[in-house]
């Protein structure tokens, strides 16, 4: 939960070189669990694969940190911030940030946590 009656989650859709990460939120309460966002918001989507996404809510935001690949061996580590209020669920970042990139060693399967405040990114 991010603001006691709403969650976000995110998921992988697709397989190959073609899956991309979504997220949307949803709404709980007596009744049930309601989708704010039905068809989910792209948020890591490119001829690239992106995989493995985490997500962590701090300072009033939320964080979703993935996996993409050009290729097996050229993995790294992006991130977005998302802006999350009662009418949409939208990007701070576009095309996010990269978190750990570089050099000849893939990153794989990120996993993200937060004091409240701050964000720790680990893979």
């Amino acid at each position: 939960m991010f603001d006691g009656t709403r969650f976000i989650v995110s998921w992988t859709f697709g397989s190959g070189s073609g899956s991309d990460v979504y997220a949307a939120r949803f709404t709980a309460d007596s009744t049930g669990i309601t989708p704010l966002d039905p068809t989910g918001v792209a948020i890591a989507k490119s001829p690239d694969s992106e995989s493995d996404p985490t997500l962590v809510v701090a300072g009033g935001q939320v964080l979703v940190a993935w996996a993409t690949f050009a290729s097996w061996t050229s993995g790294e580590i992006r991130g977005s911030r998302l802006k999350v209020d009662g009418t949409a669920l939208s990007m701070l970042d576009p095309g996010g940030v990269a978190i750990a990139s570089g050099g000849t060693v893939p990153r794989y399967t990120p996993a993200a946590a937060t004091d409240g405040k701050d964000v720790l990114v680990a893979w």
